[in-house]
């Protein structure tokens, strides 16, 4: 009997090794992996901060103090809202709930993420192509204003929404006046969220 007990845990400790050596997760250069979903990959900057890591959720930041932040949301499409369309809508119906005045800068253009993998290679193969679509907006919550940089991925009947937020560098009250305002941070911060955009994997 203890022999068997030993197999079995010798074969347990090479499973466990197998697998560690077998993690085929390729990290891009100057990143690390934020998430733990079995659904997603999200890299962010290795000076960045994990907040939240969830199979339904994963946050970080630049800093602990940082109103500057990237999500990763997941749920399934229902089929009244398995469209961008609809997505849009339910979308809009949210922030209406939670902001004082919302203003959108720009919808449903083509996003980064889906010219990431709208590439094909010579024999005409795309390598796990998905679709995505951007949306910029200014929403005003509480005193402040904040830009965000939405991108909604749906993929196997399933919504993947990316969301970077921004705060207001100035505070200039009327939302009139957003799209001319500047955001450091949304500056300061673009490379970084091309970088992210790219290296994002769906599984």
């Amino acid at each position: 009997m203890k022999k068997v007990i030993s197999i079995l845990l010798v074969a347990i400790m090479c499973l466990g090794i197998f697998v560690a050596c077998n993690d085929e997760t390729e990290v891009p250069a100057g990143a690390k992996l934020a998430s733990s979903s079995m659904l997603y990959k999200l890299f962010i900057p290795e000076d960045w901060q994990i907040n939240q890591s969830t199979s339904a959720l994963t946050s970080a930041q630049p800093a602990k103090d940082s109103f500057t932040n990237v999500s990763v949301m997941y749920w399934s499409a229902s089929n009244e809202k398995n469209t961008y369309e609809a997505f849009e809508e339910e979308y809009k119906t949210q922030l209406e709930d939670i902001t004082t005045e919302v203003k959108f800068l720009k919808n449903g253009t083509a996003s980064i993420v889906g010219d990431r993998y709208a590439t094909v290679d010579s024999e005409g193969n795309t390598d796990n192509p998905y679709d995505g679509k951007d949306y910029v907006y200014v929403a005003k919550i509480g005193k402040y204003f904040y830009k965000y940089h939405v991108t909604a991925i749906l993929y196997k009947n399933s919504f993947y929404v990316i969301t970077f937020t921004f705060p207001q560098d100035n505070r200039t009250t009327e939302l009139e006046t957003m799209e001319e305002a500047t955001f450091s941070a949304f500056d300061q911060y673009s490379e970084q969220v091309t970088s992210i955009l790219y290296a994002f994997k769906l599984l």
